[in-house]
């Protein structure tokens, strides 16, 4: 009986860790989504074999924000990426940016949400002085919190700039950047969540026109590159591990071919969105090349195994698009009850509570300089443990997905140590 009620009294004791929600953004070019597209028709590029491939990879990568380039210039692919895709298999909640057809090219940039978590406030485009390039579309978008406080903002910017290699290109994509800034100061020159993502088709980062945005003298508009990985990414084995483009080897007359040797597909985030002082944190390690394993440098992604996806989807992505996806996550902050704290280390955590089903989304603000692994448990009540690991943290926020679909619904402890033996101990409830 005394054992029953000191379990108790724990449960009683513990609060929920502050609401907070993991978000997924994914940005992929998806190399002509239409019937007709320059080389590629129905044969080399077959739109329902390239839906099923997209289905697939989405079901995987279950994306919150879906930025794309290369998407067809007609209201009717809109609707097939809606209805054949996205909002399946009991789906429903997947919304668009606003469809708005463009005079000079034959593919546009699109923009697809989760509507249970997102709202469209604002859409803008900036229209570029070079030619034969597709509009920037600004995206503002309100995250929908379930407190009516939290006024959270993200502000995507769906960019695809300049193909080629010959100078007159690379001075194209300064261009462009140039124009992208300039914007940016005269509509949003203020500290904010910003996300620029697309095919840049930049060689290295020494470019005048990814400098332009990652070495911006303004700080409220500089934009980061959540891996750090700055370099002469082209053709070169020291970057195979970040490199997005070519998914083939041979040429089928669409896709660019000669395997995977180029960094063209980025998602780069604004300093607030670094540092998490807006309210939404990338969270740490979490920015990849999907598909990418580091082991198909000047090859197809399907030629063999594929050491982190599966068969079928290493096949989809070599039958999509000559280009992978890239994603990241990022963690929606709202100001709800009370941060976790590992006294001894200065830690502070927060998950997801109540957990329906499936990966427990696990966060560790690290803003003291700890170094060292911590250990998280999760327990029964009757002290059983059915999940452990050790974790290794950097600096700032990590973000630790934890697989606990096999785990019955019922009341857990979580605890997390660090390596001081410092210990903080919370309820968990999985539905």
């Amino acid at each position: 009986m005394k054992k029953i009620y000191i379990i108790a009294l724990i449960l009683l004791t513990f609060s929920i860790a502050f609401s907070q929600d993991t978000i997924t953004v994914m940005h992929y070019n998806l190399l002509g989504y239409s019937t007709s597209y320059i080389s590629c028709n129905q044969t080399n590029n077959n739109i329902d074999t390239k839906e099923a491939g997209i289905k697939l990879i989405i079901k995987d990568v279950m994306p919150d924000i879906f930025t794309t380039n290369e998407f067809g210039d007609e209201m009717t692919y809109v609707n097939r990426m809606k209805n054949n895709v996205l909002n399946t298999n009991g789906i429903t909640y997947y919304s668009n940016s606003t469809y708005q057809s463009e005079t000079n090219t034959s593919i546009i940039n699109m923009l697809f949400y989760n509507s249970n978590k997102f709202s469209i406030v604002l859409e803008q485009n900036i229209v570029h002085s070079v030619p034969s390039v597709r509009k920037t579309k600004i995206i503002k978008l309100k995250y929908l919190s379930a407190n009516p406080n939290d006024n959270i903002y993200i502000i995507c910017i769906l960019a695809h700039l300049k193909a080629g290699s010959y100078q007159e290109d690379i001075d194209d994509r300064e261009t462009m950047t140039n124009e992208i800034n300039n914007w940016l100061t005269a509509n949003y020159n203020t500290s904010g969540n910003y996300f620029i993502m697309g095919d840049f088709n930049t060689y290295t980062s020494s470019e005048p026109g990814f400098q332009n945005l990652v070495a911006n003298t303004n700080s409220n508009i500089k934009f980061n590159d959540p891996i750090n990985t700055p370099g002469d990414w082209n053709n070169s084995y020291t970057y195979r591990n970040i490199h997005t483009q070519s998914t083939h080897a041979d040429d089928n007359g669409c896709a660019a071919p000669g395997g995977m040797d180029d960094r063209f597909d980025f998602i780069l985030m604004s300093n607030p969105v670094k540092d998490g002082s807006l309210k939404v944190a990338y969270a740490n390690n979490t920015y990849k090349a999907y598909g990418q394993d580091g082991y198909h440098y000047n090859k197809s992604i399907n030629d063999g195994a594929n050491g982190v996806v599966s068969a079928n989807i290493s096949d989809a992505l070599y039958t999509v698009s000559d280009h992978l996806p890239v994603t990241m996550k990022i963690v929606m902050n709202p100001t709800v009850g009370v941060e976790k704290i590992i006294s001894t280390s200065g830690l502070t955590f927060n998950y997801t509570n109540p957990l329906s089903s499936g990966n427990l989304d696990l966060n560790i603000v690290n803003n003291s300089n700890y170094f060292g692994n911590v250990r998280v448990e999760i327990c029964s009540i009757i002290g059983q443990t059915v999940n452990s690991g050790n974790y290794e943290l950097s600096n700032g926020l990590n973000h630790f997905s934890i697989d606990l679909s096999n785990v019955k619904s019922g009341i857990y402890l979580i605890k997390i140590t660090d390596k001081f033996n410092g210990r903080n101990t919370q309820k968990l409830i999985i539905k």
